[in-house]
């Protein structure tokens, strides 16, 4: 049984890189086709267009840090601070 686990995993990572990889290279393929030089540019100008409009609208780059947000505290944290009582969560665990 063991066995059979340790080939599917090493068959489902061997699936997993060779996606990966068909993957890149189509992408790369598509990239160096003749036709892909205007698709380039236009993602090169779009870059630059929306580099020049952020600075214009700077409300609309900030963000209110919420709690439990990655590398915000957690609710219970929060709790925590407010009261200074430990949160007991029992899970019957």
């Amino acid at each position: 049984m063991a066995n059979a686990l340790q080939e599917f995993a090493a068959a489902m990572r061997a699936a997993a890189v060779n996606t990966k990889d068909a993957v890149v290279d189509g992408a790369r393929a598509v990239s160096n086709s003749p036709g892909a030089a205007p698709l380039h540019a236009l993602v090169r100008q779009g870059a630059d267009e929306i580099a020049q409009i952020l600075p214009a609208f700077p409300d609309s780059m900030r963000t209110q840090p919420e709690a439990g947000q990655i590398l915000e505290p957690t609710q219970a944290i929060v709790t925590k601070e407010i009261t200074g009582r430990q949160m007991n969560f029992d899970m019957d665990r």
